[in-house]
């Protein structure tokens, strides 16, 4: 009798050493075992903008990026975790800086610092289509927050009053090896959280005809009322870019242009407002180290659907130049300089005593880092 209990004691110890109970209520992905990749990468650019209009507040007006007067400061600094499997993927990308403070001053608190955070499955193999949820990369205009990705530092208007992010739900669907459809199930206009009950649907049709050409057609539709904007009902918007890179890759150019309607409720019922812009890009590297870029934009938002004007009239029509000096010294860092010059069609900037002006001269440059 002894040995039998006293084998039973040595099985029950034996078990409770190899097999414990998991306690849920901690945090624990280390037992784990994966067939994917996990990459991390960061990047880290450092600013200054001088604005001969001298803004009072110190910050930029109709800026997001590198938006502050004056200061050396931070626009962005992420780090960017990727896993990736064959049939599941994740990114989480915490960012910082003044981009976040001025594209993200509407989001909740824990969600300001987001760049980006999604998680994917692949729901065929085969035909490589894939979901992925949660905050994701606009699909709407040809520039992103990542200036180490643009033709020049500064971005155009068109970017800045577009969304830099979405979130929601995006089914990616290759229809052959030229073409992608992408299509999204979003909160809305470029927020984290909805604003009212309704859903957003986006299509991005991406067009590849070979390794030198990118066409993209981007559609948009969505309720964009709001506290704010309580008279705002159904916005849509289409928005197309094409961007061309020579063989050399010395030479690349992009040409974008986008329309907005916005549908408002008043007193004497519906009516519909437009916005729309245009610009062109290019950058030619005649070194290997040394480049230069041009840009030339138009923005109209004569009834300030998305840019509110900070000058005495109202409106923002709007045309710039802007001129840059890129010199990549390293193989993953830059130097940029730019200057960019705005002429509004009426008083939509104010000057370094604070009256109406038509225009707006700024000066910037940057030194990014990757990794």
């Amino acid at each position: 009798m002894k040995q039998v209990i006293g084998a039973l004691v040595l099985i029950s110890l034996s078990f409770s050493l190899s097999a414990q109970v998991f306690n849920s209520a901690n945090l624990d992905t280390s037992d784990i075992q994966v067939d994917g990749k996990l990459s991390i990468h960061g990047f880290v650019d450092a600013y200054y903008t001088y604005s001969f209009n001298e803004p009072k507040s110190a910050s930029i007006p109709y800026q997001v990026s590198s938006n502050r007067h004056n200061e050396i400061n931070i626009n962005l600094a992420y780090v960017d975790f990727r896993y990736s499997s064959s049939r599941i993927r994740a990114s989480f990308v915490p960012a910082f800086g003044t981009y976040n403070n001025a594209n993200y001053a509407n989001e909740p608190s824990t969600l300001k610092n987001l760049l980006e955070a999604n998680a994917g499955v692949c729901l065929s193999t085969k035909r490589r289509i894939w979901m992925d949820v949660g905050v994701l990369t606009s699909p709407i205009t040809n520039e992103s927050p990542v200036s180490k990705d643009q033709f020049l530092y500064s971005r155009s208007l068109a970017a800045e009053y577009s969304p830099y992010f979405v979130t929601g739900a995006r089914l990616i669907v290759p229809v052959s090896d030229k073409l992608n459809i992408n299509t999204f199930l979003l909160n809305g206009w470029q927020q984290t959280q909805s604003s009212n009950a309704d859903k957003s649907l986006a299509v991005q049709f991406e067009f590849r005809p070979n390794n030198q050409h990118l066409i993209n057609l981007n559609f948009y539709t969505g309720n964009a009322h709001n506290n704010p904007s309580a008279l705002y009902r159904q916005r849509t918007f289409v928005d197309v870019y094409w961007i061309r890179e020579s063989l050399s890759k010395k030479l690349s150019y992009s040409v974008n242009a986008y329309l907005g309607r916005q549908e408002i409720h008043g007193s004497s019922g519906a009516d519909f407002l437009h916005w729309y812009t245009l610009n062109a890009q290019l950058r030619y590297w005649f070194k290997k180290a040394h480049g230069l870029g041009a840009r030339i934009e138009y923005f109209n938002d004569p009834k300030e659907v998305v840019a509110v004007s900070v000058g005495p009239d109202k409106g923002l029509r709007c045309s710039g130049f802007t001129l840059a000096y890129n010199y990549q010294f390293l193989q993953n860092s830059m130097v940029r300089l730019d200057a960019r010059y705005y002429h509004a069609r009426d008083a939509s900037f104010t000057d370094y005593q604070g009256n109406g002006s038509t225009s707006s001269f700024l000066l910037g440059g940057n030194f990014s880092v990757w990794f």
